[in-house]
This record gives C-alpha cells, sequence and structure tokens, in this order.
C-alpha cells in the first residue's frame, strides 16, 4: 500500500540527492586540480 510507495520515494529521492551530491562535489574537485 502507501508504506511501499513512501519507502520506494524515499529511497529515490535520497539516491538521487547523493548522486547529485557527488557528482557536483567530483566536478569541483577536478575544476580546482585544472586551475592548480
Amino acid at each position: 500500500g502507501y508504506t511501499l510507495m513512501f519507502c520506494l520515494g524515499l529511497g529515490i529521492l535520497c539516491g538521487a540527492i547523493g548522486y547529485l551530491g557527488s557528482t557536483l562535489f567530483v566536478r569541483r574537485i577536478y575544476r580546482n586540480i585544472k586551475c592548480d
């Protein structure tokens, strides 16, 4: 029911946030390395 949908939505949301965060973090590190 709703509990399963809520858990799935929460998992996808957390996964998306983690993925975007890590991508931005890696891009920032690469940019700093290129500048040096």
